[in-house]
């Protein structure tokens, strides 16, 4: 049997359901969705999404076979599918009584739309890092419309809190990423669907410290040093001169959350900063372009410069930046034996942690 976890149910399917490469319990579900709603057209999803099974779970061996074999894709069977349950939602929705039925037809939709927009990734992942990349935030902005869409019928005015690493939150127009590059990214796209005033993104930086991540795609989480950070950078910019940033920080009239944040971190070598409604000395001097680091799911410290930094404007890819000289690693919710050792010899845990008080 298939096991998925789906909005906090165990959904368990036959073992010939599905192997998708745009992932088994999002294509999973969607089947195990239909076939209580509409089972003739759990049928013809089912029959369609298994143009994947060739490939079990190796996203990998998709991206080789169309990207570079010339093996026939399985967009046309993705898209058909995402079409098809946008066109019924509303009276799949109906077949549940109330919100419930409501929130199971957008989930049922959104995990198709994953299908299609993974489909799409690994289909192009040979023709260049930028092209996934865009292709890959084009369905973030997607799946914000989706879900504002969705909520607005119960919320006039929904408003959304996106959480995500800077180089997917920080406008990529004020980044060597998107200049150089070609690169776009959520921060820029929400900006431009809904105006720049109706966006606010916050940047994180920091020192040093710890994070979680791996050394690469597809292998176990670490617990890693981060490196101090490079001269030249934003981050080195704020560690040396903290006590003058923490004088910038946000004015009484500010925004609530941040001057909550900020009053927070008072007195400690963290701040926030206001570089929307803040001083515009601040802003002119965080203009410049400056290096910043940039660590997501990898981190190679080994070659950070090359892997890590790049070249920005802060003032214009952030609205606040929020600093934390020293960062301490977010705890995985499946440790490894690794990970567990690492964090036991730096935080000096007794053997018997998490059990022992």
């Amino acid at each position: 049997m298939l096991r998925c976890a789906v909005r906090q149910e165990r959904v368990e399917l036959p073992d010939d359901v599905v192997r998708s490469p745009a992932a088994l319990c999002t294509a999973a579900h969607v089947v195990q969705y239909l076939s209580q709603v509409d089972p003739e057209a759990a049928s013809r999803v089912k029959a369609r999404y298994k143009c994947f099974d060739r490939y079990g779970a190796d996203t990998m061996a998709y991206a080789y076979a169309v990207g570079m074999a010339g093996a026939p894709s399985c967009a046309n069977a993705a898209l058909a599918t995402l079409k098809d349950i946008g066109r019924k939602v509303n009276a799949y929705s109906a077949k549940l009584d109330g919100e419930k039925g409501e929130e199971l037809a957008f989930a049922a939709h959104c995990n198709a739309a994953v299908v299609k927009g993974a489909e799409a990734y690994y289909a192009n992942m040979f023709f260049g890092e930028e092209l996934t990349w865009n292709l890959r935030d084009h369905h973030f902005l997607d799946t914000v419309k989706s879900l504002r869409s969705h909520l607005t019928r119960r919320v006039p005015g929904p408003k959304l809190i996106l959480w995500a690493h800077n180089s997917h939150l920080g406008d990529a127009s004020a980044t060597d990423m998107g200049q150089r590059r070609g690169e776009i990214n959520i921060g820029q796209l929400m900006r431009q669907e809904f105006g720049a005033k109706a966006v606010f993104n916050i940047g994180f930086t920091t020192h040093t410290g710890t994070v979680s991540a791996a050394d690469d795609w597809d292998t176990p989480v670490q617990l890693k040093a981060v490196r101090k950070s490079m001269p030249g950078s934003y981050e080195h910019l704020f560690h040396r001169h903290a006590a003058g940033m923490r004088a910038a920080c946000l004015p009484a009239s500010g925004d609530a959350l941040l001057q909550s944040t900020a009053g927070a971190l008072a007195g400690m070598p963290e701040f926030v900063l206001d570089l929307r409604g803040g001083s515009p000395d601040l802003r002119a001097a965080l203009e410049g372009p400056l290096l910043e680091r940039a660590i997501g799911v990898i981190y190679r410290p080994v070659t950070e410069r090359q892997s890590h930094y790049f070249s920005a404007s802060l003032s214009r890819q952030f609205d606040a930046v929020v600093h934390l000289d020293t960062t301490s690693a977010l705890h995985p919710l499946e440790k490894t034996g690794a990970w567990e050792r690492d964090w036991r010899a730096r935080e000096d845990a007794p053997e018997t942690y998490p059990f022992a008080v």
